[in-house]
């Protein structure tokens, strides 16, 4: 009987179900990455062997993480369909915490433009699908990333400040108002177009502005505030024991005030 192989000298196949040994041998491979002892001031160029030596390790240490093999459970991956004739990518399984920054709904589907997708996909996120048949991250890049999607070089900046930290949203020219629409403090008109989450809906037919209920016609009238104070919000009431005020009253209480 042949030995078993060790665990770590295993090779774990891409794109597809592993075994329980192929599992374990992922697992239990080590974790560490390669420790970076150089910095931007180490790569000036001053034409020196040991610059020379410095670039050539920092390489190894590149294509040693972009070799790296990443196992993920098909539990935690949400899956995803890549539409090419509409240029989005339809979430099928609910999505995950990356929902709250990406992502929008339109006509009760949750969607993905191609650079949310693609940068989901390479953190691991999303399982992605084209005609039912999965995609790795190099089929993704030439899908998704074309003249009439999202360029090579607008994802890098978008993939960029996404590992930065921040919330990369496409622009939307309806949320940006006229100066008429500011005239009129009408900053709520594209609020409709906001879901719970506060992200926007996309709709080819929805109007700019929200509709707003008729302002009532004829007369304006003003109606009196009732007496209110700061520490009590309710209306003001005069004590039991006082008589209710009346102009019998006044005039019992202001005698003077009489004409001879």
């Amino acid at each position: 009987m042949e030995p078993e192989p060790e665990p770590a000298a295993v090779e774990v196949p891409a794109g597809r179900v592993l075994s329980a040994r192929e599992l374990f041998a992922a697992r239990s491979r080590s974790q560490k990455l390669p420790q970076r002892s150089h910095g931007p001031k180490d790569f000036l160029p001053d034409g020196s062997a040991a610059q020379a030596e410095r670039l050539r390790r920092c390489r190894e240490e590149l294509w040693q993480l972009l070799a790296e093999q990443r196992v993920e459970r098909l539990g935690s991956l949400v899956a995803a369909e890549w539409r090419p004739e509409e240029g989005f990518v339809e979430l099928k399984s609910p999505a995950g915490k990356f929902w709250q920054t990406m992502g929008f709904s339109e006509q009760g589907r949750q969607r993905l433009h191609p650079e949310e997708a693609l940068y989901l996909l390479e953190c691991g996120s999303i399982h992605l699908f084209h005609q039912d048949l999965p995609l790795s991250i190099q089929e993704a890049y030439q899908l998704l990333l074309t003249d009439h999607t999202v360029t090579f070089l607008q994802y890098q900046v978008f993939s960029h400040l996404k590992r930065l930290g921040y919330v990369v949203r496409r622009f939307q020219p309806s949320s940006v108002l006229s100066p008429y629409e500011r005239q009129l403090n009408l900053d709520a008109s594209v609020q409709h177009l906001e879901d719970g989450d506060g992200k926007r809906k996309r709709s080819s037919s929805s109007p700019r502005c929200a509709a707003f209920p008729p302002r009532p016609s004829g007369p304006l009238i003003r109606r009196p505030r009732p007496w209110t104070t700061p520490c009590n919000p309710r209306v003001w009431q005069p004590p039991a024991h006082l008589p209710a005020a009346s102009p019998a009253n006044a005039q019992r209480r202001n005698p003077r005030s009489q004409a001879p």
